[in-house]
């Protein structure tokens, strides 16, 4: 318990400075998914998704929100946080919530942010209240493919130190005109939620709004 207290004020401090830089870039967006497929919760799922990304010369800060099945009886709330202090090499933490999960994780890593791609890679100790202790992997690009064609995704591995390792992530080719990007993500989940054996592929229609 006082890792944990520990690891959120820490992150909660660089989230807190770097939101307050001064000289940092935004970029916002808002998407919206459709699947069919999943391996737990609706089969059919609807995705309200907020994004945002705040750099700056003192490192990053990153913002999530997924409302699923924000249309029916279903809904729920999945966040996440990361947040980098420093460029290049830097100190890395990271915040999720979801139904029944909180994971919090602080580590190092290495980025690259420019304007025509981004790239990197954070390796973390993790404490989680469903997962347990484990050693936190997050993965993430973006860039531009040819003829308006464009690549964004993610992918985290947890192995945890009881339990089976989990991998998720997502992934998606877009078509872009102006600030909106047409395309499909792919989401893919190892042992999802921590539960071996369930597994999960589904292609996603997505529509994304920058701002």
């Amino acid at each position: 318990m006082e890792f944990i207290i520990m690891l959120l004020a820490a992150t909660s401090f660089l989230w807190g400075a770097l939101l307050h830089n001064a000289d940092a870039a935004t970029q916002s967006s808002v998407s919206l998914l459709h699947g069919d497929g999943y391996a737990s919760g609706d089969d059919t799922r609807n995705t309200l998704r907020f994004d945002a990304t705040k750099v700056g010369d003192y490192g990053m800060v990153y913002g999530r929100a997924d409302v699923g099945s924000f249309d029916d009886a279903n809904s729920s709330i999945n966040t996440r946080v990361v947040g980098h202090a420093g460029v290049g090499v830097h100190f890395a933490g990271q915040v999720v919530n979801a139904n029944r999960v909180s994971n919090t994780s602080v580590g190092v890593g290495y980025s690259q942010l420019t304007k025509g791609y981004r790239y990197g890679i954070d390796v973390y100790k993790m404490q989680s209240n469903a997962y347990g202790d484990g050693i936190h992997t997050f993965a993430f690009a973006a860039f531009p493919i040819a003829y308006g064609f464009e690549y964004d995704g993610f992918v985290e591995h947890i192995d945890r130190s009881e339990g089976a390792a989990v991998t998720f992530g997502q992934s998606a080719l877009s078509y872009r005109i102006d600030n909106v990007l047409v395309g499909a993500e792919w989401q893919h989940a190892t042992n999802k939620n921590g539960i071996k054996g369930l597994d999960e592929s589904v292609p996603q229609l997505r529509v994304k709004l920058e701002f």
